[in-house]
């Protein structure tokens, strides 16, 4: 049950993660939730721009300053263009940041923290030898759920190019350096009155942008939208004009460039159409794949299932128990394919005391508290020796435990006092019982090799796995689903195959004797008259039916069967000393939980276990001096390729 619950919800997982997967995006812990750019480029070749930033964080720790950086140098043409910061405000507030000339070196953090100690609400600008400027704002800390607006206002001189044949604008105002995520981005370029769009064998435009996006033209006018662009995604755009448009540029060149232009264009553009082809082929690849390896994990774990397991086909009954037989080394049969006997531990040690009671070394005993006691019967020397190695493992530590009690029968209650205060004693003693108890199954090597089905499981699960790795890691770009599909198809097939190797053909035969017997206690009451065995031969049958966790069952058969056992109020009134009358008047007593009252072993595993958690409680509280603490922390679209200058990086800072 649990592991189908845990098959479920892995593939739940894989589901629900395929759905939303391509709807994650790190925004990080600041971002911009609009942006808009309104810029106008005149006959003169001047760029004048508003850029407006909604800005958003959830950073614990704040933000004070905003910035941007810009990029002056055009290599197309060899000349700077120049660059003039008008200051920055606050649109929704009508707040302005002046410009405060003081503001230096932003990057070094003496620095830093004293500008923003000194010039809270100011703007700034800061340029360098190579032409680039640093932008930006300086405001009250910024911290988790906060929200501003900022426009920067800033101009280019001689900011378009002219060629003999050709003018033209070469914009990118978002660099692969800029890291913020931008949410939603509006951007209007107007250019020169005398451009028109609706000419297109004389003006021609392009969106460079990976992102969700669309250029649209009309008349004079070029409108960009973009959506989820994350952080480190350029946006450029490129537009050619007639030279006519402009007067008096001063960035020119006499070469003729228009034709060389276009072609450059179209093999960014085909390129670009090619590589989304290519990305769609790999998407669709990436989520067949990853189906395909969760499918096909869940064939192999019900293969492994299937062919692992010992499946009995032709139902069979066993009614005499071999002699060489025990219900604690059967129970390393009955269980190999469920677990394995350590698991049933409980089972075992209750079929073993139960056997040990049939043959007149224990007595249980009911009291008047709806429970019973134990006593350790006095038996002479030779009958001891009568006793296997693992039952005189267990009768040393009952009569360890009578003894501490004065001689006297003891309660489970007792007992797990008595396990307190002897742990390594009684847990000694119990791997000991355990471990002698499955000897002859070790000792006559029934367990053979792994069946095929698991071993494929194992290497599917590994290369599933690899998968996995790979996808998160070197290939995470193109198979972002193929994560989920490996690690899933991973945990089916390595934690969720059959593991258990097979049992040799003897063991098998064993094995399946063990099901025959179970089988034909269970069905016994359906028999034929003659069929059914004499009562006393059920004192060492409900052993075994204890071993198998069936002795509920059985008991209500006998009732419906023997006559004598039929007798009214037979659970309270019948009661008389006798293994086979005691086992049947205790097995119909419950507690107050209404769960079953005479459960030797499971009773004993519980009190052996909380002994064993008092004395790990105890052996911390000695150990521990004091406590710790951890450690904390910060935490018509476009297409990719193109040029452009005038924009760069851009962020935040602590």
């Amino acid at each position: 049950m649990k592991k189908t619950l845990i098959c479920f919800l892995l593939i739940a997982i894989f589901v629900i993660g395929l759905f939303t997967l391509s709807a994650c995006t790190d925004t990080g812990d600041l971002w911009i939730t609009s942006a808009e750019i309104s810029a106008v480029l005149d006959e003169n070749g001047t760029l004048t721009v508003d850029e407006t930033w909604n800005v958003k964080t959830t950073s614990e720790e704040g933000y004070r300053n905003l910035y941007r950086t810009i990029a002056t140098y055009d290599e197309k043409f060899g000349r700077t263009s120049e660059f003039v910061f008008g200051g920055a405000k606050n649109p929704v507030t009508g707040k302005t940041y002046p410009v405060e000339d003081a503001v230096r070196n932003m990057e070094n953090e003496q620095s830093y923290e004293y500008n923003v100690s000194h010039y809270q609400n100011t703007s700034y600008a800061i340029g360098n030898s190579s032409g680039n400027y640093e932008i930006g704002v300086i405001l009250p800390k910024l911290t988790r759920g906060d929200t501003t607006t900022v426009t920067f206002s800033y101009l280019f001189k001689d900011f378009a190019g002219s060629y003999a044949d050709i003018a033209e604008l070469d914009w990118k105002p978002y660099s692969s350096d800029f890291q913020m995520f931008i949410e939603k981005l509006t951007m209007t370029i107007t250019m020169p009155a005398s451009v028109n769009y609706a000419d297109e064998s004389n003006t021609f435009a392009w969106l460079h942008c990976t992102a969700e996006s669309n250029l649209s033209l009309q008349n004079n006018v070029m409108t960009i939208t973009a959506s989820s662009i994350a952080a480190g995604t350029g946006v450029g755009v490129h537009s050619l004009v007639p030279t006519s448009s402009f007067t008096g540029l001063n960035k020119t060149s006499v070469a003729n460039k228009k034709a060389a232009l276009l072609e450059q264009e179209d093999e960014w553009q085909a390129a670009y159409l090619k590589q989304q082809h290519l990305l769609a082929v790999l998407g669709i690849v990436d989520i067949i794949g990853s189906i395909s390896l969760v499918v096909i994990a869940l064939i192999l774990v019900v293969l492994s299932r299937r062919f692992g397991p010992y499946r009995n086909k032709n139902k069979e009954y066993l009614r005499e128990i071999p002699e060489d037989w025990t219900a604690a080394g059967m129970g390393e049969f009955f269980y190999y394919y469920k677990g394995g006997a350590q698991k049933h531990a409980g089972a075992i040690l209750s079929a073993t005391m139960l056997d040990l009671a049939r043959r007149d070394y224990l007595d249980i005993i009911p009291d008047e508290k709806e429970n019973y006691l134990i006593e350790v019967c006095a038996v002479p020397q030779a009958k001891k020796d009568d006793l296997r190695n693992f039952e005189k493992d267990l009768m040393i530590l009952l009569s360890k435990v009578q003894e501490s009690n004065g001689g006297n029968a003891f309660s489970m209650k007792y007992f797990e006092k008595f396990a307190k205060k002897n742990v390594s004693f009684v847990d000694k003693t119990m791997r000991a019982f355990m471990q002698k108890a499955g000897a002859k199954f070790i000792r006559s090597k029934y367990v053979g090799k792994y069946n095929f089905w698991y071993v494929i499981c194992i290497l599917f699960g590994l290369f599933s796995f690899l998968c996995a790795v790979l996808a998160f890691t070197a290939l995470g770009k193109y198979f972002a689903y193929l994560f989920y599909g490996g690690a899933i198809a991973g945990f089916l097939t390595v934690f969720g195959s059959f593991k258990t190797p097979k049992l040799t053909p003897e063991g098998e035969k064993i094995h399946a004797q063990t099901i025959a017997l179970r089988d034909y206690m269970l069905d016994f009451s359906n028999l034929r008259e003659y069929d059914v065995p004499q009562l006393k031969l059920w004192e060492e049958y409900l052993v075994y039916a204890t071993m198998m966790g069936i002795s509920e069952k059985v008991v209500k058969q006998l009732k419906l069967v023997y006559k004598e056992l039929q007798t009214p109020n037979f659970d309270s009134s019948y009661y008389r000393r006798g293994y086979l009358y005691s086992y049947i008047f205790l097995s119909s007593r419950t507690n107050f939980g209404g769960k079953p009252a005479f459960d030797l072993g499971n009773h004993m595993q519980s009190a052996i276990r909380n002994a064993n958690a008092f004395a790990s409680a105890q052996q911390m509280a000695k150990n521990s001096k004091g406590f710790g603490g951890g450690f904390g922390g910060h935490g018509g679209g476009g297409f990719s390729g193109g040029g452009g200058f005038g924009g760069g990086g851009g962020g935040g800072r602590h």
